[in-house]
C-alpha cells in the first residue's frame, strides 16, 4: 500500500530541485556548452511548418529536448557533471540530485491510464515495454479533468520512489499504439519490433513531439462502428477460386484478383481482400474491424485458416497527422488503383470529417457567446451521428474552458 503523503512530499522535493537544476541552470548551460541548443534547433527545425503558429509549444519542447540529450541512457550528463562550472554552480544536495538522474536515466513512454488511485497519481502501462509504473504528474491530472484522453507521451524521470513528467506532454484524444507504430514505419521503414521504435524515440525524439498537432483530432464513427484502417498480409496463398466463388464476387485486372462479399465491400467497412498471381500474396483491407473479422472468417470457412487480427491498424486521425507531419501521403491502399475504388474510400472519409467541421462551424460560435447548444439539434443539422457530436462538443470545451484559464 502507498503511503501517498510520504511520495507527494518525496514529489514535490524532487520537483524544486528539478526546477534548481534543471530548469535556472542546465538547459542554458548545456544548450550553449555543448551546443545542446543549436542541435535542438535543427531537429525541431525541420517542422517548422508544424510549430510556427506555436511559438509557446516549441519553446517547451526545445527544453525537453535538452534536457532528454542530458539524462537519456548514455547521454551527455556524466560528461557535465566533471564540468568545474558545474561543480561550483550547484550545492551538495543538487549535486547528489544530478547523480540520481544519471544513475536513473529519463525516457519517454507512450502509455496509458490503468488506474488514478490519487489525485495526480498515475497508475500507467507502457504500451511499448508492456511495464507498469507509478507516475505523479498534476498536469496529467489537469488534462485528464478536461479531456478524454486514449494514450499519452511523457518524458519521465525516476524519484527513487515513483516516475515524475517533466516538459510538455503528448496527450492524444484518438491515437493508439497502433498508430504510434505507424507513424514510427513511416518515418524509419526499417522498424519492425517495439524496441525499434523505443530506440527511434530514443535517438530523435522531434518528430514523435510534433504529434500534439493532432492530439485533439476525434475518432471517427460511422454506422456505430469505428473507422480505421485495417490491413494484413498473408503470403505464399494457394487460391482455389471455384470454392471461393461461394462466397465472393470475383474481379481480376493484370493478374490482380478482388473478392468482395455482399455488404462487406460497402460503407462503412469497405472490407475486401485482394490475391496478387505473381507474388502469391492474400491482403485482406477494411475500414472498420467488425468488417475485416467477417472477411477473414469467411475466407475461413471457404476452407482457410487464416488468423482474423490486422496488422496494421491505424486510424484517419494518424493519416492526418503523419501527412502534416511528413508532407507525405501513406500507401494504405495499394491495390485499389488497379480496380478504381480509391476515391470512393477517401470520399467517405472526406464526407465524415465535412460533417465534423460543420458540427464545429455551429457549436463554437455558441459556446463562445456564453450559450447553450442544444447538441442533438446540431448533430442532426450538420448530419452527423449523435454519440460522435457529444464527443466532439466535449474536446471543443475542454479546450475553450482551458484558454479560459490562462
Amino acid at each position: 500500500m502507498e503511503n501517498y503523503e510520504e511520495l507527494i512530499a518525496q514529489c514535490q522535493s524532487n520537483s524544486k530541485l528539478a526546477s534548481s537544476v534543471v530548469d535556472d541552470f542546465l538547459i542554458y548551460y548545456a544548450g550553449i556548452k555543448l551546443n545542446l541548443s543549436k542541435v535542438a534547433d535543427k531537429n525541431l527545425g525541420v517542422y517548422n511548418h508544424i510549430t510556427r503558429n506555436h511559438k509557446e509549444w516549441l519553446s517547451l519542447f526545445k527544453s525537453q529536448y535538452i534536457v532528454h540529450h542530458i539524462f537519456k541512457k548514455g547521454g551527455v550528463g556524466k560528461k557535465l557533471l566533471n564540468h568545474s562550472t558545474v561543480k561550483e554552480q550547484l550545492d551538495q544536495e543538487e549535486l547528489a540530485f544530478f547523480q540520481q538522474q544519471i544513475d536513473n536515466p529519463w525516457k519517454f513512454s507512450f502509455s496509458e491510464i490503468v488506474d488514478n488511485p490519487k489525485e495526480n497519481f498515475f497508475k500507467m502501462y507502457d504500451v511499448f515495454t508492456q511495464e507498469e509504473f507509478l507516475l505523479y504528474s498534476p498536469s496529467v491530472q489537469d488534462i485528464t479533468n478536461e479531456n478524454s484522453i486514449q494514450l499519452w507521451l511523457n518524458l519521465i524521470q525516476y524519484n527513487g520512489s515513483c516516475w515524475q513528467s517533466f516538459g510538455p506532454i503528448g496527450s492524444y484524444s484518438s491515437f493508439k499504439a497502433d498508430d504510434i507504430y505507424f507513424f514510427a514505419t513511416e518515418l524509419d521503414p526499417t522498424i519492425v519490433t517495439d524496441q525499434d521504435i523505443l530506440n527511434h524515440i530514443e535517438y530523435n525524439p522531434a518528430p514523435y513531439m510534433m504529434l500534439f498537432s493532432g492530439s485533439r483530432y476525434p475518432e471517427i464513427y460511422s454506422k456505430n462502428h469505428l473507422t480505421i484502417h485495417a490491413r494484413s498480409i498473408f503470403d505464399d496463398v494457394q487460391i482455389d477460386f471455384e470454392k471461393l466463388k461461394e462466397y465472393f464476387e470475383i474481379e481480376s485486372n493484370s493478374n490482380i484478383y478482388r473478392f468482395k462479399a455482399p455488404k462487406l465491400h460497402s460503407h462503412p467497412h469497405f472490407a475486401v481482400a485482394y490475391y496478387d498471381g505473381d507474388t502469391k500474396e492474400l491482403i485482406f483491407e477494411a475500414m472498420t474491424g467488425h468488417g475485416f473479422i467477417k472477411i477473414v472468417k469467411l475466407w475461413n470457412k471457404a476452407g482457410y485458416n487464416l488468423r482474423p487480427v490486422p496488422d496494421l491498424c491505424v486510424r484517419p486521425s494518424m493519416l492526418t497527422t503523419t501527412k502534416k507531419i511528413t508532407g507525405k501521403n501513406a500507401e494504405i491502399l495499394a491495390y485499389d488503383k488497379y480496380f478504381d475504388t480509391e476515391d470512393e474510400v477517401t470520399e467517405a472519409e472526406a464526407n465524415e470529417l465535412k460533417k465534423i467541421n460543420d458540427f464545429m462551424k455551429l457549436v463554437v460560435p455558441m459556446v463562445n457567446s456564453g450559450e447553450k447548444p442544444d447538441i442533438a439539434k446540431l448533430a442532426k443539422k450538420a448530419n452527423l451521428e449523435a454519440s460522435v457530436a457529444e464527443q466532439v462538443f466535449e474536446q471543443i470545451k475542454g479546450q475553450i474552458e482551458k484558454l479560459d484559464k490562462r
